[in-house]
């Protein structure tokens, strides 16, 4: 608003955010970005559906999926991004989140920003035990040859972005920090009344490790 006041609405804007919520109090934040021409959105968004609200608890997916058709509606020319951080909660399903929003036009194929997390240790993907984790690299191998090469070329921003994430995976075996990884669902559950299995299917072979 200073900014709109003093007519610097050339500055470039660049936003961190969740994008579960388009209003400050009571003001729509839309009607700002409306005014700016240089703006960015970088959506922290680390899943879909169940599982962002497990990872993030208090976002509402559907809220994101509003949010966003409202942002490409009324402001189409910020440049949206999003920041997704790979961890063992969501390696295995961020190529289908990659695909499905690329696809449905959400996102450009380079403003999918693949981060690592690297702490705390019992949430890296390195965690994950190699029998999960030849399932997320053939997935992910997959989802390189079958659909970012033809669409987009040898070695484009994503493919190289994928490839880091399983090098970053494959590079050590941490599934020492299991035990301590489910020590930390379980508290989480038990104060939310959540069940992770419930959320994360594909990982219901961790269960071997809880005993």
């Amino acid at each position: 608003e200073r900014l709109i006041a003093k007519g610097r609405t050339d500055v470039k804007l660049r936003y961190s955010t969740n994008f579960s919520n388009l209003y400050i109090d009571k003001k729509n934040i839309i009607e700002l970005w409306k005014k700016f021409k240089n703006l960015s959105i970088g959506a922290s968004l680390d899943g879909t559906e169940k599982r962002i609200e497990y990872m993030r608890k208090g976002v509402n997916w559907q809220q994101v999926i509003e949010n966003r058709k409202i942002l490409q509606k009324e402001v189409p020319h910020a440049y949206f991004f999003i920041a997704c951080a790979t961890s063992m909660y969501n390696i295995w399903h961020i190529p289908d989140f990659f695909k499905e929003w690329v696809e449905m036009d959400y996102v450009q194929e380079s403003g999918f920003c693949v981060n690592i997390l690297t702490v705390p240790d019992y949430l890296s993907a390195q965690v994950l035990p190699p029998d999960i984790k030849l399932q997320v690299t053939e997935k992910t191998n997959s989802l390189i040859q079958d659909f970012i090469r033809p669409k987009f070329g040898l070695n484009s921003i994503s493919e190289k972005r994928f490839a880091a994430a399983l090098e970053f995976m494959n590079q050590k075996d941490e599934s020492q920090n299991i035990a301590a990884f489910f020590k930390y669902n379980q508290k989480l559950d038990l104060s939310r009344k959540e069940s992770f299995f419930d959320v994360f299917p594909e990982l219901i072979s961790l269960k071997t490790y809880t005993n």
